[in-house]
């Protein structure tokens, strides 16, 4: 008789196993990591535009209007005529999911820019307190809806309602509470 070497049945389930438990470490890590990068890539835009937003304040002594009411998206004036931005940026999120208060709003699926001027002139409240409600307001937001792609969800669903988009520095974004978890990632002006 020939003898042929091959593996048991148990030496290849042991060499699977192991194979499914480095799988089951290192696939949340890796989706964790690419959602770490999208924050990171969400904030960096958002700097950019928050420069933009400021020459373009120097030079026309006043911010961009909200061009689209509902919708709240950058300003296209920032990239024409002149150029502030090459371009507006697109949410590395994607688009707002369905449970999103303000998806029927049209609310805009990339980022979100407000004035206190602009709420002021429908007096509508302004809400927009960086260092608390003790603090100035901000004269501009701009807001990213952050890994939960949502602006806001119903409290029900475990958000905190309008207030998420409304008072964005109560209700923001912190990795702390779990990668994906709700609030926005805020930055605000000047």
């Amino acid at each position: 008789m020939m003898n042929h070497k091959a593996f048991t049945l148990i030496e290849l389930l042991i060499v699977v196993a192991i194979i499914g438990i480095l799988a089951a470490i290192a696939i949340p890590n890796f989706l964790q990591a690419q959602v770490r990068s999208k924050v990171a890539r969400a904030k960096m835009e958002m700097k950019t535009v928050a420069t933009a937003v400021e020459v373009y304040h120097v030079d026309c002594n006043e911010y961009p209007w909200i061009e689209q009411n509902p919708g709240y998206d950058i300003p296209r004036v920032l990239t024409t005529p002149n150029e502030y931005l090459s371009s507006l940026p697109k949410d590395p999120f994607g688009p707002s999911l369905p449970y999103d208060i303000y998806v029927p709003y049209l609310t805009t699926n990339d980022y979100y820019y407000a004035t206190k001027k602009y709420f002021d002139h429908f007096n509508w409240l302004w809400q927009v307190y960086p260092g608390g409600a003790e603090n100035s307001p901000a004269l501009w937001d701009l807001q990213n809806k952050g890994p939960d792609r949502a602006w806001a969800r119903w409290p029900a669903d475990g958000g905190s309602g309008v207030l998420e988009l409304d008072r964005p520095f109560e209700f923001q974004y912190d990795p702390s509470n779990g990668t994906i978890s709700a609030g926005n990632i805020v930055i605000a002006g000047p």
